[in-house]
């Protein structure tokens, strides 16, 4: 089996373009979840937000009206949010280890039905932690494609070289 892509699939984007993608998208759900619960409308939260995340970050307290309870919170957010993104570099590392497989083996990029084995776990194990089904199933849409544009990349780069 080849590694090519039909015509009709939209090329591979680099990883640092899907990244900063992705990591805008995440955040921006990330803020758009946060303004629905405290029921303030999405750009001023952010607005409002990210001036604090600012001087957070400086030590600063621009709103002295803000309990320092509300700081703790916030730093564990962030804390979290470090781990997160972590977990997240690890896990791609990973797929970049089976991408590298896949060219030996020559397997195309895309198993469709580990691909959804892997969502369907996820919104299960989602749901046993309280999380949302479709939420689940959003994220993970996003980091399997994301982890195809990997392996598709890896794929393309592993025909090139043995083209030459």
């Amino acid at each position: 089996m080849g590694s090519r892509r039909p015509e009709s699939a939209k090329p591979p984007i680099s990883f640092s373009a899907f990244a900063d993608g992705f990591l805008c998208c995440f955040a921006a759900l990330f803020f758009f979840a946060a303004a629905c619960v405290s029921g303030v409308g999405f750009l001023s939260f952010i607005f409002h937000d990210v001036g604090h995340l600012d001087a957070f970050e400086k030590g600063l307290n621009m709103n002295q009206d803000t309990p320092p309870e509300l700081e703790v919170f916030r730093q564990q957010i962030d804390e979290y949010d470090q781990e997160l993104i972590a977990i997240l570099a690890r896990r791609f590392g990973v797929v970049r280890q089976v991408g590298v497989f896949k060219v030996g083996a020559q397997m195309e990029a895309i198993q469709s039905a580990r691909a959804q084995a892997v969502k369907d776990r996820a919104v299960r194990l989602g749901q046993e932690q309280g999380l949302d089904p479709n939420f689940m199933r959003r994220l993970y849409d996003v980091m399997i494609d994301y982890a195809h544009d990997i392996e598709h990349e890896i794929l393309a780069r592993g025909a090139q070289d043995e083209g030459e």
